[in-house]
């Protein structure tokens, strides 16, 4: 006699444990409308303060952000088991920051660029 495995059952997670694992993960993708299409990138974060706090380059990201367009940000992960696997989208509008205070802000936050170069943190 055969027996169908179950299963495994989606759930919806509370605020409190969406903001729990996106702070045990440093790496997401940011979703936008750029023109007709959407572009995807990957980026680090940082949560803090009830936001999500991006660094990123100027070019098609920064102009996104500059526009306050629409954007979503999407981090998944595994449990500390490996046991259960997260997924978790953040949706809003970005605004980029641009006086010293937010940029101290984000360094203690502990925000760190992805990639070598010269960097802005957006906060989304």
């Amino acid at each position: 006699m055969e027996t169908a495995a179950a299963e495994p059952e989606a759930e919806s997670l509370g605020v409190h444990d969406c903001w729990r694992y996106l702070r045990s993960r440093s790496v997401g993708r940011l979703a936008f409308m750029h023109g007709e299409w959407v572009e995807i990138f990957p980026v680090n974060y940082v949560p803090s303060n009830g936001t999500l706090l991006i660094r990123t380059g100027a070019r098609t990201k920064l102009d996104a952000v500059a526009e306050r367009k629409a954007v979503s940000l999407e981090a998944d992960g595994l449990n500390q088991y490996g046991t259960i696997a997260w997924s978790i989208v953040v949706k809003g509008h970005a605004a980029a920051v641009s006086d010293e205070e937010d940029f101290e802000d984000a360094a203690e936050a502990g925000l760190s660029p992805l990639q070598a170069g010269p960097r802005m943190p957006p906060s989304g």
